[in-house]
C-alpha cells in the first residue's frame, strides 16, 4: 500500500526530473531508481491517469504529460522504450520536424526522422497532418502525408504539381497516358483515371466527351481516332 503523501512526494521528484531532462524520462528507470517499485505497480499508482493530471498541474504553464513509446536506433537495431513526455517535448520535436520538411523538394520517408528525433509514430504523424492542413497558419507545411506507420511519407505539394505537369505533357504529346507511367511518378490516381488526367491538364481545351478510360490507360479519342479517320 502506497500512501497519498508518499505519492505526492514521488510526483514532486518526477516533476523536477522532467524539467531537468528536457521533458522526458524513461519509465523503467523511473520505476526502479526513483520510485523503487515494480514497473506495473509504478504505472498503476504513480503514473495512473489521475496522477498524470496532477503531475501536469505541478509543471504548470498548461503542460500536459503523457506516456509514449519512443523509437530510436541503437547498436542492435530499432529500440522502443516507454517514457514520460511533456507537451513541451512534443512541441520541440514538432518544430524540428517542420524544419526538416519545409525545404523538401521530393517525398521524404518520415520513419527515419521520427526515430532520429526519438519521438513516437502516433504523435508525430498527428502533428504533421495538422501542420499540412493548417494552410493559413505560421507553422504550416505545404504538403501532404501519404501512408501510415512505417510507410508514412511526406510529399511536398510542389513535387505533386511537378509530377502532374509531367502527366499533362505526356498526355498532350501522345494523346494517351498509361497507368504504369503515372504510378512510376509516385502519384496516386484515385477512383477515376479520367478525373485525374483532366485535373492534371486543368481541363484547358479538353472535351470530357473525348476522354476515354481504358483498363490500363486514358486516351483522348479525338487525338487518337481523328488521324485514323483522315487516312481513310
Amino acid at each position: 500500500i502506497i500512501s497519498t503523501n508518499h505519492l505526492d512526494v514521488l510526483l514532486e521528484k518526477v516533476s523536477e526530473m522532467l524539467e531537468q531532462n528536457d521533458g522526458h524520462l524513461p519509465i523503467a528507470a523511473l520505476a526502479a531508481d526513483v520510485c523503487n517499485l515494480p514497473l506495473d505497480v509504478c504505472l498503476n499508482s504513480v503514473l495512473s491517469k489521475e496522477r498524470l493530471l496532477q503531475l501536469s498541474s505541478l509543471l504548470g504553464n498548461e503542460t500536459n504529460v503523457r506516456i509514449a513509446n519512443l523509437h530510436s536506433l541503437d547498436g542492435s537495431g530499432m529500440a522502443t522504450r516507454r517514457e514520460l513526455v511533456t507537451s513541451a517535448y512534443d512541441h520541440e520535436r514538432a518544430k524540428r520536424m517542420k524544419e526538416k520538411l519545409e525545404s523538401a523538394q521530393e517525398p521524404v520517408p518520415l520513419g527515419p526522422i521520427i526515430q532520429d528525433l526519438m519521438w513516437d509514430d502516433a504523435e508525430a504523424l498527428e502533428r504533421i497532418v495538422k501542420l499540412c492542413g493548417n494552410a493559413d497558419g505560421d507553422a504550416a507545411l505545404d504538403g501532404t502525408v501519404k501512408g501510415v506507420g512505417d510507410s508514412a511519407t511526406y510529399v511536398p505539394n510542389s513535387y505533386l504539381e511537378k509530377q502532374k505537369r509531367s502527366v499533362e505533357e505526356y498526355f498532350r504529346s501522345n494523346g494517351y497516358v498509361t497507368v504504369p507511367f503515372i504510378t512510376s511518378l509516385g502519384v496516386t490516381i484515385g477512383d477515376s483515371k479520367v478525373s485525374f488526367v483532366t485535373e492534371c491538364c486543368g481541363q484547358n481545351d479538353l472535351d470530357d466527351n473525348n476522354i476515354v478510360e481504358l483498363p490500363n490507360s486514358v486516351i483522348n479519342a479525338k487525338d487518337i481516332i481523328s488521324p485514323l479517320e483522315g487516312s481513310n
